[in-house]
Formats: structure tokens, sequence, C-alpha cells
């Protein structure tokens, strides 16, 4: 489903065709408050400030709000929009009445990429994806945000975690060895990470086998952590089922008064290192004709070992 931050682009900076006026539609991104209600009568509706708008740019999807629970009424399936600056019913105040179509079609929801021409630099993945990382870090929120995927009987099985370390070893990640994922790694080793940095235009996959580091290293890690974290990972039974919030509460109570200074990190919980053998970049470009340049290894093996790997391009 298209997200609302989608269509408010179009509607307020594409010229999508909308029934209403747009008086003062332009400042919307710098103030007052924008109210959007179903036209079903439905009494969905939700309020996003003018901050909100230049913050995130409407990020998370509001569309289900909008969906008509009774598809008989009169007017189902639109969605009204209004706009009210600070201080109640001031000037701007705008309308639209907008077909629901415009939300729902996934087929119109694409992003068009610069045509900046882009080569692999150095002869090893680990030169490209520092260079990467050092440039997108400047602008992407949580750079080390990536998407870590598993495999069990039941199929591929994925999550985001953070990136903590990485080196010409591979790239690291802390968790809870009982966790469904450390389960999952002790079973099988295989894993595939993402970081999908598609506000730079770029993506680097992963895949290769994970391991655990050394209990010094997780030591290491796990001394640098916030008090109220180091906690944390002793009081949750991760991916274990859990009752209340409040049965929660009272795990991180108790495990807060037993919890000595420093924090002595569980044995259950510790780092794992992804060792690589194919690491793939992608930088988007016009036309959907992107650059993809997959360098592989014939196994696991140091990432800046030019010796190792061999870069190839790949049709987008």
């Amino acid at each position: 489903m298209e997200t609302l931050a989608d269509a408010f682009d179009q509607v307020l900076y594409g010229g999508l065709p909308v029934r209403g006026s747009q008086d003062g539609a332009s400042g919307l991104s710098q103030r007052g408050d924008l109210f959007v209600a179903d036209a079903s009568r439905s009494g969905a509706k939700a309020t996003v400030t003018g901050e909100q708008f230049r913050r995130d740019g409407f990020k998370s999807s509001l569309s289900h709000i909008f969906k008509c629970r009774s598809r008989g009424r009169r007017g189902c399936g639109r969605v009204r929009i209004l706009c009210r600056w600070p201080g109640g019913r001031a000037r701007g105040c705008w309308r639209y009445d907008w077909p629901m179509s415009h939300i729902e079609s996934l087929a119109t929801t694409r992003t068009e990429y610069q045509d900046n021409a882009y080569e692999l630099v150095g002869d090893n993945p680990f030169d490209q994806f520092s260079r990467w990382y050092e440039e997108v870090a400047q602008h992407v929120h949580e750079p080390n945000a990536m998407v870590v995927s598993t495999v069990d009987e039941d199929g591929p099985d994925s999550r985001i975690v953070l990136l903590k370390e990485f080196s010409p070893d591979g790239f690291v990640f802390f968790t809870n060895y009982d966790s469904t994922k450390g389960r999952q790694i002790a079973a099988d080793p295989r894993v595939a990470l993402v970081f999908p940095w598609y506000s730079a235009q770029r993506q680097v996959r992963v895949r290769g086998v994970a391991e655990r580091v050394p209990a010094q290293q997780s030591d290491a890690y796990f001394a640098v952590r916030p008090r109220g974290s180091q906690i944390g990972a002793i009081a949750s039974r991760q991916s274990q089922p859990v009752g209340s919030r409040a049965e929660l509460d009272e795990a991180y109570a108790s495990a807060e008064a037993a919890a000595g200074d420093p924090v002595t990190r569980p044995e259950n919980w510790g780092g794992y290192l992804v060792k690589a053998h194919t690491v793939e970049f992608w930088h988007g470009r016009e036309s959907r004709l992107h650059d993809r340049f997959q360098v592989r290894a014939s196994q696991v093996a140091r990432l800046d070992d030019p010796e190792a790997w061999t870069a190839q391009r790949l049709f987008p």
C-alpha cells in the first residue's frame, strides 16, 4: 500500500489531480497541522504536525486508518484532508476530496534515481564497504542498521539489528544467544545481511556464515553499553512469550536490584562475526538501469585479501 508520505508528496509537489483548493499548501511543511479523516464518516482520523512532516515526511503509513468500514456507504473510498495553521481555524485552510485509489496503488509508487555513474574502488570488498559506509554515515539515519536473515525448518527469517564492528575479518553484531536467531544460527550458521541505504541510493548485501566471537570481545562491548541496556540483556528472555508489560517491567526491576557495579555480562549474551563469501554493492541509476557489482570468493575469506575476491558487474 502506498504511504501517505508518497501520496502527500504527489499532491503538494507533484501535481496529482485532486478536487479542492490548495490555499496555503506550500506552507504545510513549515507550519500548521494536517488533519485527515475518512470521508465515509467511519470516525477514523489522524493528526500530523508540520514539524513531523519536515522531520520524516510521513514515513509511517497511516493509510490503514482510511479503510472503509461499510463499502456500501456513500463516499466510501475517498479521503478528506484538511490543513489548519496554528491558532485554530486561521488563514490557509484547505481540503481535498481524494480517491482512495491514489493511496492503495502500489503500481504507481516509485522513486526516480539520479543518474550518477559509479565504479568499484579498490580490489576487495573491505575497501569498498569502508568507503561507502563513511559516505552514507554523514546523512543516513542509523547507517549501521542491517537486516540479518537466518534460516530454519520453516524457511528464511529476517530482522533488523545494529552492526557494531566491521573489520577485514567480517561484520559483528551482538544479541541473546538463546533468541530465535541465536538458535537458528546454532543449527545453521549460513546468514545474509542487507544494509538498506536507500536515501543514499545504495544497498549492500552480504552472504556468509556466522560464528560466535571470543568471550573477551563480547565482554569488551558489553562493558561500554549503557547500564540500562546491560540490565535489559539480563532481564529479557528474548523471543520467549511474556504475559504482560508489567511482567517484563518486574523482571527488569528484579535484575536491576540484583545487578552489581559493574554489571556482569550474562553468558547467553554476546557477539557474532559474519564471515563473508559474497558481497554485492547496488547503486541506483536512472531508468532502473542500476549499477550492481558482485564480489565473490570461493569460500569465506578476509575482506581485504585481494587474491581471494573476484568482482563482476551484474545486469540490474
